[in-house]
């Protein structure tokens, strides 16, 4: 058993009594720490694994610091303190080495793509792109209508007929107020209401085929036209001329009450080309998915 000496308080006189086995003792009094000498308990003695330092315990110092505590109690924590943070110290340096030469070890093949990295950075950080000039929409111009070449006219000729009397088969009638019939040398359709007209056709059965006529409006408003590909109760198109200088092609739906008419192109035509005192040559071709209307040769 370790041997226990009586102490008193270096700070205010007080009797102190530690325990066996204790290092250091709190006054009672005034609460000065003082270290205990001689306070480790006997222990058998065995060879030490590690070369070991004997430190012979310190006297108590009787200069009261501050709130009571001596310098002993202050000096000699921090003198643990500052071996234990240099041994933690040397072991975090130690291992820190032996990472830095295992990494670069790994990255060595690697060197000549990772010093190349800051250059083509550097290269494309000091590329100057030039902004973008703000330049004005462009202005949108419609399409020039160039008229088509004028197609050339199938060889054989399927029907021709002057109309001077009934030949093929044209619709004659003086019903609903409409009249169509053969009169001074020549087939005449008339309309005694505004909004209305009167067609006639024959031969229905041709799909690609170039139609001609001479047209003359001799009294009134009102459009002259020739058909293509027309059927009784499905419809046809139409090539159409009309007395205020306009033109159309028409997609014609024969209907109960009537028929329904699309325009796929229609326009004016240019001055001058329509005749209004002598006949004027309408033709319309059908021929394939292409339809073509010629005014007086244009």
């Amino acid at each position: 058993m370790s041997v226990v000496q009586p102490l008193t308080c270096p700070n205010c006189g007080s009797h102190l009594d530690p325990e066996p086995g204790q290092s250091q003792i709190k006054c009672h009094f005034c609460g000065t720490v003082v270290m205990v000498p001689n306070a480790q308990p006997e222990q058998p003695q065995m060879q030490p694994m590690f070369p070991s330092i004997i430190i012979e315990p310190m006297n108590p110092i009787s200069i009261p610091i501050g709130g009571g505590l001596s310098k002993a109690a202050i000096i000699v924590p921090i003198i643990l303190v500052v071996v234990i943070l240099g041994f933690v110290g040397f072991i975090i340096s130690s291992v820190m080495g032996q990472v830095n030469q295992v990494t670069n070890s790994a990255l060595a093949p690697f060197g000549a793509v990772l010093t190349s990295v800051p250059q083509i950075k550097t290269q494309l950080l000091s590329t100057n792109t030039p902004e973008p000039t703000n330049r004005p929409a462009p202005t949108k111009v419609p399409p020039t209508k160039v008229p088509l070449p004028t197609p050339q006219t199938f060889s054989k000729v399927v029907l021709k007929d002057s109309l001077a009397k009934q030949v093929n088969g044209w619709s004659e009638t003086t019903e609903n107020g409409n009249i169509l019939e053969f009169a001074n040398g020549g087939y005449e359709i008339s309309s005694s209401t505004a909004d209305n007209g009167e067609l006639t056709w024959i031969k229905d059965s041709y799909k690609d085929v170039s139609l001609e006529i001479d047209v003359q409006a001799t009294a009134g408003a009102g459009a002259m036209a020739i058909l293509c590909r027309v059927k009784q109760g499905v419809g046809g198109y139409s090539f159409e001329i009309n007395t205020d200088g306009s033109f159309g092609i028409y997609k014609y739906v024969f209907t109960s009450s009537g028929s329904d008419s699309t325009g796929l192109e229609t326009g004016t035509l240019p001055d001058g080309l329509l005749k209004t005192d002598a006949p004027n040559h309408l033709r319309g071709d059908c021929i394939g998915t292409n339809l073509t209307l010629v005014v007086n040769g244009r």
